[in-house]
């Protein structure tokens, strides 16, 4: 009980601040989609390449340990990460509510962080998703499901679960009652969605963490669309990291990870969550 206590106190405190906007193409798959069931879910974060990223593995003073990717130089502003548990948390922006009315709207503070520390599942995420503020939005998995969660103004959520399929996500809404929020046009955010779309339907079951892979690196629709985006200047926003996790109905989570930090190799990590978590690996 006082576990639930301090959860629901955590997700509850929220703050006004400035939010840069962050897109992502976001993917998973659960049940029969994948070879020998489980879950795979993946992660392309796209910035403009003003800063570089690090992998960090997380212990705080309560609550689960949580292994993720960070900007360099902070402690808490996790993109994307997989706990102890199990549990896998991305979060997205939601770019087609116009920066400027985003930047005055009040936000859960640290959601991703205070979510990977004190939940062991998805449907521990659920129970608490209504407490959520904010527009952005979440991919959630563990082993036995996945799930996207849309947060919208004034309190609003919409959930999509999935035990046995496959659910996908860019930077704009897409359940019905979430529609009103798409104040702007995203071209990118809508060509990305249509493309790993076709990705999931051309690419032959059960799903591997490899297909996953193969998807991250798309670049079918030029430099500024793409899965994988490359930019079309410098100062164009493109792909800096993927994220993949698959989650198998037992033994250890299997990571892929690669970092492209700006003006750097690309860095490329394929992990167990058991050794990470054991200390047997280093990143």
């Amino acid at each position: 009980m006082k576990r639930k206590l301090l959860m629901l106190l955590l997700v509850c405190l929220v703050t006004i601040f400035t939010l840069p906007a962050y897109a992502c193409t976001e993917w998973s798959a659960a049940g029969s989609w994948v070879e020998g069931g489980g879950s795979i879910l993946a992660k392309n974060r796209d910035w403009v390449p003003d800063h570089n990223q690090t992998l960090k593995l997380v212990t705080p003073e309560q609550g689960y340990r949580y292994f993720g990717i960070f900007l360099e130089k902070s402690q808490i502003a996790v993109k994307g990460g997989i706990n102890e548990c199990g549990l896998v948390v991305y979060n997205q922006a939601a770019s087609s509510i116009p920066r400027k009315e985003r930047d005055v709207m009040p936000y859960t503070k640290n959601l991703t962080h205070t979510i990977l520390t004190q939940c062991k599942t998805v449907d521990d995420v659920i129970k608490i998703a209504p407490t959520f503020l904010g527009p952005m939005m979440l991919t959630i998995g563990d082993k036995t499901k996945t799930a996207y969660i849309e947060i919208g103004p004034e309190n609003k959520t919409a959930i999509q679960e999935n035990s046995n399929g496959v659910l996908y996500h860019t930077n704009h809404y897409i359940q019905e009652n979430m529609l009103e929020n798409n104040k702007k046009s995203g071209e990118s955010s809508t060509i990305r969605y249509e493309r790993i779309q076709q990705l999931l339907e051309r690419t032959n079951l059960p799903f591997t963490i490899n297909d996953f892979i193969t998807m991250s690196e798309d670049q079918n629709d030029g430099p500024d669309n793409s899965i994988w985006r490359i930019g079309s200047s410098p100062k164009k926003a493109r792909t800096l990291a993927t994220f993949i996790v698959q989650l198998p109905t037992s033994g250890s989570p299997l990571l892929y990870i690669k970092v492209a930090n700006p003006g750097q190799a690309p860095q490329y990590y394929h992990l167990r969550a058991d050794d990470i978590f054991s200390g047997k690996t280093a990143y």
